[in-house]
């Protein structure tokens, strides 16, 4: 309720809290990602609040990729994460392998410093940050995020024990990657599908020239997913731009960079509803290339709602939980905006 995206609860118990359980899954349904710590008590002894649905449980992991000497296991481990052993220093700095923070001094609660602290609460952030880090590239949905960094952990090391390790080790690079590739480009081909039906419409009716034809389907992608199709195609070549992720999901959903997501999330600004409004303002127009980029706009807007009924990145406010109603909304309203395309697209 005070707008956060990502919650780090680097805290437990061995006794479950239904009061917690409860706040855990209203949270999850305003469609906040919810990450906590296995615990440090070396059993495979479920502590809370990570073994609760809907929650992110994060072991701790030392240099050498091995879990430390005091992180939990079991079945509801989900992800491990560094979370340092200051009894060792594999990475010969000269210092105990702890995990770097500011914190209150023991002495003086008063003061902070930077020490090097072990734990499960270590790890646990390094989760919550990648977390905000795939949310900041367009996926909001808690599910959807947590898809991102569960399928993309390593695994594949001497040692793997799934009780231990859940998924894997956090790849906070192949996580952030992941969301475009497996988020994004199902979009811009479904876009691409869709310019490509309004395209027809529009040759059968004349007035436009190839250029028009091209350019609208081009600018129909950018509405519907952004630079999502210049960062895969780069990503295909080993090649890639950090400053270009942000930009990697639909224009209108960009205001989400600037703390905006509750704007972003309105069911009335995901629906048809701007188009339905640019229609009733030049819906008349005889020009053809403002009817060629009427066109696009809505078959890209129509593509963003497709997408989004198809695999979700982001919670619909307002629609209760984040599943079958949300579709049903977006499905619809993605008709109606298609409709307007293919309305326009017989006039240009």
């Amino acid at each position: 309720d005070n707008g956060a995206d990502v919650i780090n609860l680097s805290l437990g118990s061995p006794l479950p809290s239904r009061v917690i359980a409860d706040a855990i899954s209203y949270a999850h349904e305003q469609g906040v990602v919810v990450i906590a710590a296995a615990g440090n008590s070396s059993t495979s002894l479920p502590a809370y609040p990570a073994a609760f649905e809907h929650v992110i449980a994060v072991s701790a992991t030392r240099y050498d990729r091995q879990t430390t000497f005091y992180s939990n296991y079991g079945d509801y481990i989900d992800i491990a994460a560094p979370g340092g052993d200051t009894r060792v220093d594999q990475n010969g700095d000269g210092r105990p392998d702890g995990v770097l923070q500011e914190t209150m001094t023991q002495d003086n609660p008063a003061e902070h410093d930077f020490a090097l602290y072990m734990g499960t609460s270590m790890a646990a952030p390094h989760v919550a940050g990648v977390a905000a880090l795939i949310m900041a590239n367009g996926v909001t949905h808690p599910d959807r995020v947590e898809e991102a960094l569960l399928s993309t952990a390593v695994s594949d090391f001497d040692g793997f024990d799934q009780r231990r390790y859940g998924s894997g080790i956090l790849s906070a690079s192949d996580s952030a990657q992941y969301a475009g590739r497996h988020f994004q480009f199902p979009r811009v081909a479904l876009t691409v599908l869709l310019a490509l039906g309004a395209l027809a419409l529009a040759r059968r009716s004349g007035g436009l020239s190839e250029f028009s034809h091209r350019a609208m389907v081009v600018f129909a992608t950018f509405v519907a997913t952004g630079v999502s199709a210049l960062t895969v195609l780069l990503g295909w070549f080993g090649l890639g731009f950090a400053w270009l992720s942000p930009f990697g999901s639909s224009p209108l959903l960009w205001p989400r960079m600037l703390g905006l997501s509750w704007f972003v999330e309105n069911p009335l600004w995901l629906s048809a509803l701007p188009a339905l409004s640019l229609y009733a303002l030049l819906g008349s127009t005889k020009r053809a290339a403002w009817r060629a980029g009427l066109v696009a706009l809505f078959v890209g807007i129509a593509g963003l709602l497709l997408g989004e009924a198809i695999a979700p990145t982001a919670d619909v406010a307002w629609i209760p939980g984040a599943g079958a109603l949300d579709r049903v909304w977006l499905l619809c309203n993605a008709a109606v905006a298609f409709m307007l395309g293919s309305v326009s697209a017989r006039k240009a």
